[in-house]
């Protein structure tokens, strides 16, 4: 009778024991998974934040570029005006000069 006692408690005793394990290793699963899961949002949170800083470099960039090129164009127009008043005005001057020498041609005959 004393065997049976002691092989019936030898064998609750395991069982016990094995249902504390699997309980542990669920619990380890879990732990596991919910490891992955915050891993997986911190990374994406990071894929996130390098993306909006390369986007944000990059309006940088394309915004100088098209300054330098805005800034280039008006520097031109800038010097064609000069150029386009330059010839006016010398076409101007030429024109009053000729008037001029023809008024004097008249007068000193």
């Amino acid at each position: 009778a004393q065997t049976a006692h002691e092989t019936a408690s030898q064998l609750q005793s395991r069982f016990r024991r094995y249902i504390v394990k699997k309980m542990m290793e669920r619990r380890g699963n879990k732990a596991i998974f919910m490891q992955a899961l915050w891993r997986k949002t911190r990374d994406r949170r990071k894929a996130d934040r390098v993306r909006s800083a390369r986007m944000h470099a990059r309006r940088l960039a394309a915004g100088s570029i098209v300054r330098e090129w805005l800034r280039r164009l008006l520097w031109a127009a800038i010097v064609f005006q000069r150029y386009i008043r330059g010839f006016v005005v010398r076409r101007r001057l030429q024109r009053r000069h000729s008037m001029a020498v023809g008024i004097q041609k008249v007068v000193r005959g």
